[in-house]
């Protein structure tokens, strides 16, 4: 069990949240959410919960302890991994790179061709 936790943008915002509050024992408070959350979900009984905080539902506790132990990283959805990689084909070449440029825009054309046909907009590259 070694590395890094990969989670959802939105359980990372929540974390960066409790981390900017303030409190040093911000991963208690997280627990603390968590617990409330796991409990209510699972027993049906009305708490009050920190709306925010019900990102954290996909996850067990153990999976939970695990990300605030181990640490995350952010999981990138399918859009920005197309944006990453259409970006790239986009910037100079490096050194050890073999660079056509007309190769790079055949690449990029076809990634805004793909997405044009399947009907999908992602900003940055064709909305």
């Amino acid at each position: 069990m070694t590395g890094k936790v990969k989670v959802s943008r939105e359980v990372a915002n929540f974390f960066e949240k409790c981390k900017n509050s303030g409190d040093i024992n911000w991963e208690d408070a997280v627990l603390h959410e968590h617990i409330k959350i796991f409990e209510s979900h699972h027993t049906k009984e009305a708490v009050e919960i920190n709306p925010d905080a019900l990102c954290m539902l996909q996850y067990s506790p153990f999976e939970l302890a695990r990300i605030l132990v181990l640490g995350y990283e952010i999981e990138q959805t399918p859009e920005e991994k197309i944006l990453a990689t259409y970006q790239r084909q986009q910037t100079q070449c490096d050194i050890n790179d073999i660079c056509d440029k007309r190769a790079r825009t055949a690449y990029a054309n076809a990634i805004v061709y793909t997405l044009d046909t399947l009907g999908i907009k992602i900003k940055g590259i064709n909305e």
